[in-house]
């Protein structure tokens, strides 16, 4: 071996290993998105793609599938990294990072209204949005190369008629859905109710809010200390369950007149953390409908997680008349609707094991 080549094996797996060590727990993702951009950091014009074979081969198995996804031109994919029995996992690794952002984000509103008025957080968002947006250019790189002319596309639609025709696949991104919707409700009630109903400022709401991220973050957190040790059926009953407990418990103080900034925003510390439980199971469940269109069903429930959320959200929005009753009812439907799609996969893996 040369000295440029040993140089240039010493810095890069410096560089892997100190990733490795500042995010042990998340290693596989930080390489999946890092490894030429590490290389590139180390010795830009000097690393051949020999070398690179080379290095991938002679790294840990885990790591290695990644390396060699990068260097068949192939998207990095989840399962790409990760073994199937692990991948439950890293989704939850991967998901708990999602929220960062809503900690902080509501305290910072609130701030802002109360200070500067509702118009300064759409310019804040607008800022941090174009912060964002050159990060991803700077940092971000595309695994995937062009596309030749003559290659032949796949029928999209044909994709997702294969995907829904499996009971298990829908019931698993509906689950999720109604899951995500009755979140957003309860967020979208409490917020309107704390402020018209109860005349509190913005910023506490903020502060109250982060109750909600919170119970998400220990959804995940229980997510990764389970993993497979439960199979998706099981867990995603158990977030369907969760969430009706915690509704219906939200349901029965309000009517019974406790109309308060903890009656309010604790049960969505329990909603939300049922969301985290399931929701890394039902992707995974989800995703492993069809090997060949893994990315296709994963795009597929974070569409219904969107599309139930906002579809109930409107819905509320309609009926909302300044009372906690839309609330209730609204909830009552996207939990049972939950709950229903939850328990069909688990009642479906049941009888097929009794058979």
């Amino acid at each position: 071996m040369t000295a440029i080549a040993r140089e240039q094996q010493n810095s890069v797996r410096t560089l892997l290993e100190t990733l490795q060590k500042a995010v042990p727990f998340s290693a596989g993702l930080v390489l999946t998105t890092l490894p030429r951009g590490g290389l590139q950091v180390a010795q830009p014009a000097k690393v051949s793609e020999a070398f690179v074979r080379a290095y991938a081969r002679g790294f840990h198995t885990e790591d290695r599938l990644s390396w060699q996804a990068i260097l068949k031109h192939k998207p990095v994919r989840p399962q790409d990294v990760y073994s199937r029995d692990r991948l439950v996992k890293a989704l939850a690794y991967l998901t708990m990072f999602y929220t960062i952002g809503p900690m902080v984000s509501p305290i910072v509103g609130g701030v802002l209204i109360d200070t500067f008025g509702w118009r300064s957080v759409f310019g804040f968002a607008l800022l941090l949005g174009a912060v964002i947006a050159l990060g991803a250019y700077v940092a971000v790189f595309e695994t995937r190369p062009p596309s030749p002319p003559n290659r032949v596309r796949g029928n999209i639609l044909g994709d997702y008629a294969e995907l829904f025709r499996h009971v298990r696949f829908t019931a698993f991104v509906l689950q999720s859905g109604f899951m995500t919707a009755t979140f957003l409700v309860t967020a979208t009630a409490a917020s309107s109710l704390l402020k018209d109903l109860l005349r509190r400022p913005s910023t506490e709401f903020g502060i109250y809010f982060l109750l909600f991220p919170l119970g998400f973050l220990a959804g995940n957190f229980i997510t990764t200390r389970i993993a497979n040790r439960a199979a998706n059926e099981t867990m995603v009953l158990a977030g369907s369950l969760l969430s009706l407990a915690a509704v219906t418990t939200q349901s029965s103080l309000l009517l019974g007149g406790m109309v308060t900034p903890l009656t309010l925003f604790v049960p969505g510390f329990f909603i939300t953390m049922a969301q985290g439980i399931s929701l890394s199971y039902a992707q995974a469940g989800a995703m492993a409908t069809s090997q060949k269109l893994a990315g296709t069903a994963a795009g597929v429930g974070v569409f219904v997680q969107n599309l139930c959320a906002a579809l109930f959200a409107q819905l509320y929005g309609f009926v909302a008349d300044g009372t906690v009753v839309p609330l209730t009812e609204t909830t009552a439907i996207t939990v049972l609707c939950g709950l229903v799609a939850g328990a069909l996969p688990f009642a479906m893996a049941r009888r097929m094991r009794e058979v």
